[in-house]
């Protein structure tokens, strides 16, 4: 079959799931080996683990002091990997086919949706100098903290994994130390909060910023420079989503949680909490000491998301405003989608209810299965550990160790498809191509009742 033609059978999804399922397997070999471990772990417990740690959800069904030091870095490497995993495959899925030509590109970008021109090319070297620079900066603040506890290696090991846990939005520790032993500790709450951030905008959007810097900082004359409309919808959803989060969550802990701290404390937790409950998963208190309200709010916000070609997970700040957009066209009367002046094509439209319903389906489902083999668990501790697994958020009301063999299946499954996205996973075993499926045909129309 001529190279050219081979597009029109390319599934993206598919070989994004399998590159997924490949690492996981590598990384549970790894785990296998007995210098990484400290005592005897079942196959299944480290499949489990080697999944969470790729699609950086953070839930684990057995201590991660069962890891010996060794274990533990290859761990680190596999949430690293894992974090930037994503968007640097499909950049690579997406360059494959550069060379076919403009009709190859557009066909390319339809199923990534993703640019691949000059600035797509050179988006692959800034994820990986972007990813190193950050997280330096943020161990090097952690580290001035902790290295007033700690011997200066134990302190650097620490603050690293801290930068690279919150940069990759999993918001789990590795080497028995807690973000809660530093609640109180603004330096590291603002680093940690500050990474969760930049790692949730994408890094897409986080070059359009320094390509922004660079264009302020001369001033080229003739030139205007102008945001995407994606980075808009990321920025403007990122910072609202931020704003309302630290409104709720100031209401709904005020008599609780936030009972005994002063006023910049107060604002400090519930900023790092509105951040963080939107795919990190750090958390400042035990979820037993939050109100519904609180575990509510931190659910719908994990499943909004992140932005797309972030670190983050969740269905994505960018289709969630998509449908809010649709839904009020269709309020207004209107047939043609619109944000920001721009009209949003058909396709994506359909593409956003469709990743919403799949998302919003799967975890009813998962919850629903898991309220049968899981006996002796509320009904808001079992959506939590579904909803927290499938948008990666990784918060759990403890019960992921207490599973049975059925119900760690559900929930790694959960795991890795809400990773590489319900959609993806669907066109990864649909038809070989969508576009092969177009037909030159349409079907007389007929219109039903819906209410």
């Amino acid at each position: 079959m001529d190279d050219s033609k081979k597009l029109l059978y390319f599934a993206p999804g598919r070989t994004l799931f399998f590159a997924a399922l490949s690492l996981v397997l590598i990384g549970t070999a790894l785990l296998a080996i007995p210098v990484c471990r400290t005592c005897s772990i079942p196959l299944l417990d480290l499949f489990f683990t080697a999944t969470s740690a790729v699609c950086v959800t953070g839930m684990f069904t057995i201590p991660v002091s069962s890891f010996t030091l060794t274990g533990q870095l290859i761990l680190l490497l596999l949430l690293q990997i894992g974090g930037i995993s994503l968007i640097t495959f499909t950049i690579l899925i997406v360059s494959r086919f550069i060379r076919f030509g403009l009709s190859g590109q557009l066909k390319a970008q339809q199923f990534a949706e993703i640019e691949i021109g000059k600035e797509g090319k050179n988006l692959l070297p800034f994820i990986l100098i972007s990813t190193f620079v950050l997280e330096v900066l943020g161990a090097l603040v952690i580290f001035s903290v902790l290295r007033q506890e700690f011997p200066w290696y134990k302190a650097m090991l620490l603050s690293f994994f801290q930068a690279i846990s919150a940069f990759c939005n999993i918001g789990v520790s590795l080497f028995g130390y807690d973000i809660e032993q530093h609640a109180h500790s603004i330096p590291v709450l603002l680093a940690t909060a500050f990474l969760m951030f930049c790692g949730s905008l994408g890094f897409p959007a986080l070059k359009e910023l320094l390509d922004f810097g660079k264009y302020r900082a001369n001033k080229p004359r003739g030139k205007i420079f102008a945001f995407s409309l994606q980075t808009k919808i990321i920025l403007y959803g990122s910072l609202i989503m931020t704003v309302l989060g630290m409104v709720v969550l100031f209401f709904s802990e005020y008599n609780h949680s936030l009972v005994g701290m002063d006023p910049i404390h107060k604002i400090i937790t519930v900023l790092f909490n509105s951040i963080s409950f939107r795919s990190a998963g750090f958390l400042l208190v035990p979820v037993s000491s939050l109100t519904i309200g609180t575990i509510m709010t931190m659910m719908i916000f994990g499943f909004v998301g992140s932005a797309p070609g972030s670190t983050g997970s969740g269905v994505k700040i960018t289709c969630f405003a998509i449908t809010i957009a649709s839904i009020k066209a269709i309020m207004a009367g209107n047939t043609n989608v619109t944000i920001g002046n721009r009209s949003i094509a058909l396709d994506q439209v359909f593409k956003s209810f469709t990743i919403l319903a799949v998302s919003a389906f799967w975890i009813f489902i998962a919850t629903f299965i898991l309220s049968i083999t899981e006996q002796g668990h509320s009904m808001l501790e079992l959506g939590l550990e579904v909803s927290s697994a499938f948008t990666n958020l990784g918060i759990s009301a403890g019960i992921t160790d207490k599973l049975s063999v059925a119900g760690k299946w559900l929930i790694l499954i959960s795991m890795l498809v809400g990773r590489i996205g319900s959609l993806a996973f669907i066109l990864a075993w649909a038809k070989r191509s969508f576009i092969k499926s177009k037909k030159p045909y349409s079907y007389p129309e007929e219109r039903i009742m819906l209410e």
